[in-house]
């Protein structure tokens, strides 16, 4: 059973921390001496959730997307200052001009760095790229495959040129860090089912700035940094990532000195540690959403996929009880009372801070609260109130309108949304029970279709592709959170990846976004800013990514590769000190805040990046 990347991302967050060289019988306020010479440059971080896998074909939540980007480099990359694309393993993007796509569009050639090497010291070449294509092409893994779309062949003409052949002219190539690139000569030693249970830990061979080097499952990992990269040795030498069970004792050490930095998941927790002598705190641009799905797949996509049958109330089926369950939710009401207003409401899966591609319904088409017309449509359909209780019932009689809402134990602004929105559907005549549970648990139903509606998040990226992706009938099971199909969006998605001008790709991409927004398979709640904070007393030179208010460290390997302590401060060393749970003690220091806000991991953060 494959878990959930939830991308994430989303943006991209699962709070991370980690706990400096602390002394068990230290006071976790006072931080460590300075690292001496012989003790590597420590940045710790504190996480919420374990990291699950660090093999890149398993690993599906943003925690280990951000570790897999740290592990793996791409032939191309979203430039730190404004997400152009540019060059990272490859020397430069393939254009006609430079001779990098030919003429007639259907030949891409990339050439690779001099020098390239893996963490083993073996040559990064062309071949390990084709290796790694050739393998999920052949073994169809869908959470990559549409990397690949339209490809005719990839061949390596020599060690550094890689050549790639489409079947038409099409955009895919030329996607920053849609492709996978493997060691050959360690992963083509395993079969198909060694790979899929892989590890890939102790030792892995990795291609980006940082390996994975330490690894309790329950209490943190730590990575280190590759003195032999070809972008430098940066001055952070070691990333530990420390495994706390709430993200109260995350801030709280943040606030001790324990921990370098969190990624804050809510807006009462941002708003206790902004003004705190020694932090820095910022607001990120929103570049993630929050949605909540139905289970619409149906009975030919189950058999399709060798899965159990969905155990889905017939009535999420109905794209009519989905619109009035959109017209039944305050947008509004859930921005400035579960987000304290940083953020705005929803619409689209493409979020508005890519104006380029995000689509918002005009305002006779939007459907915004109106819990009169929500009735009027259920009526309409014929779900009636036939017994007087209070719960309508299935057209002609049946079932009872009563679904059934899951959302992860995690997801603090999910816990305190879920009650709004029951409470509005109980308004017009729907039943709906709320039940939490470990991600894990939220995975295994989410993927045995044992669900009514999922509240979840999801992060995004520049380029609409890969979230589109996400919509089409091939990645039930996959990335697609509600496994919907429709056949004519699916040819919408490979032509969008086949028009290379822009004005036209940008009107197949809004039909695509009012298709979905029609069929309704998911409800975008709101687009909520992201929360960072860090010790602006120990560390400095954070870039945002893009400029002027992308995200500061989390998920900016720009920022990894930059930040550095500021002169004189005194810094952590290593990973040692008490497990997470131990800093709970004396929490109350935040007050209700604090106990009021639970812990939350955003998600979803896409393979787009690793």
């Amino acid at each position: 059973m494959k878990g959930r990347l939830v991308a994430a991302c989303a943006l991209m967050v699962a709070i991370a921390v980690i706990i400096p060289a602390t002394a068990w019988g230290q006071d976790a306020s006072t931080p460590s001496s300075s690292a001496g010479a012989d003790e590597p440059v420590t940045f710790t971080l504190g996480v919420v959730g374990e990291l699950n896998s660090a093999n890149p074909f398993k690993q599906i939540d943003t925690s280990e997307a951000f570790v897999g980007t740290l592990m793996y480099a791409s032939l191309l990359r979203l430039a730190q200052k404004d997400y152009a694309t540019e060059p990272e393993l490859a020397t430069e993007v393939p254009t006609q001009e430079n001779g990098g796509i030919s003429a007639d569009g259907l030949t891409w050639t990339f050439h690779l760095r001099d020098g390239l090497t893996w963490s083993d010291g073996e040559p990064i070449t062309a071949h390990d790229f084709v290796w790694t294509a050739d393998f999920i092409m052949e073994n169809e893994i869908s959470s990559y495959i549409d990397g690949y779309r339209f490809t005719d062949s990839i061949e390596a003409l020599d060690d550094q040129t890689i050549v790639w052949k489409t079947t038409r002219p099409t955009l895919v190539p030329g996607f920053p860090g849609y492709n996978l690139i493997l060691p050959e000569h360690v992963w083509g030693k395993m079969s198909v089912k060694e790979i899929k249970e892989y590890e890939n830990f102790p030792d892995p061979v990795v291609s980006g700035p940082f390996n994975l080097t330490e690894w309790n499952q329950a209490e943190y990992w730590a990575m280190d940094a590759r003195p032999d990269y070809w972008e430098g040795d940066p001055t952070i030498q070691r990333l530990v990532f420390r495994n706390y069970n709430s993200d109260e004792a995350v801030v709280q050490a943040l606030l001790k000195g324990a921990i370098d930095y969190s990624l804050v998941p809510t807006s009462d927790l941002y708003e206790a540690v902004k003004d705190r002598p020694g932090i820095t705190a910022v607001t990120a641009s929103a570049e993630s959403f929050w949605q909540l799905s139905f289970n619409v797949v149906n009975e030919e996509l189950t058999t399709a996929l060798d899965a159990s049958a969905s155990t889905a109330h017939p009535a999420v089926l109905d794209p009519r009880v989905r619109q009035a369950v959109e017209y039944a939710i305050d947008r509004e009401t859930l921005v400035d009372r579960v987000l304290q207003g940083y953020g705005s409401p929803g619409s689209t899966p493409i979020v508005p801070f890519y104006e380029e591609w995000h689509w918002q319904p005009p305002e006779d088409v939007y459907r915004s609260f109106d819990p009169a017309e929500a009735n009027r449509m259920l009526d309409e359909a014929g779900y009636l109130d036939t017994d007087k209780d209070g719960i309508r019932e299935m057209p002609e009689g049946g079932d009872p309108l009563q679904l059934r809402l899951y959302l992860a134990t995690t997801d603090s602004d999910g816990l305190q949304a879920a009650p709004f929105i029951r409470g509005w559907l109980r308004d017009i005549g729907i039943d709906v029970s709320i039940k939490s549970m470990t991600d894990g648990k939220l995975y295994d139903d989410w993927y045995d279709y044992d669900w009514d509606m999922i509240l979840y998040s999801w992060g995004t990226t520049p380029d609409p592709d890969f979230l589109l992706s996400t919509f089409t009938s091939g990645q039930c099971g996959y990335w697609s959170d509600t496994c919907y199909s429709n056949p004519e969006y699916d040819d919408l998605y490979k032509e969008q990846q086949t028009t290379l001008d822009p004005d036209a790709r940008h009107e197949i991409v809004t039909q695509m976004q009012q298709m979905l927004y029609e069929d309704s398979p998911e409800i975008v709640l709101w687009y909520p800013n992201a929360f960072e904070a860090w010790r602006g007393d120990r560390w400095t030179g954070f870039l945002r990514w893009p400029e002027p208010d992308g995200l500061a460290f989390w998920y900016n390997v720009y920022s990894v590769q930059s930040v550095h302590p500021i002169e004189g401060a005194q810094l952590g060393g290593a990973e040692a000190g008490p497990a997470g749970w131990m800093w709970l003690v004396g929490a109350g220091a935040l007050g209700g805040v604090l106990a009021a806000a639970t812990s939350r991991r955003r998600r979803r953060a896409n393979a787009y990046y690793v």
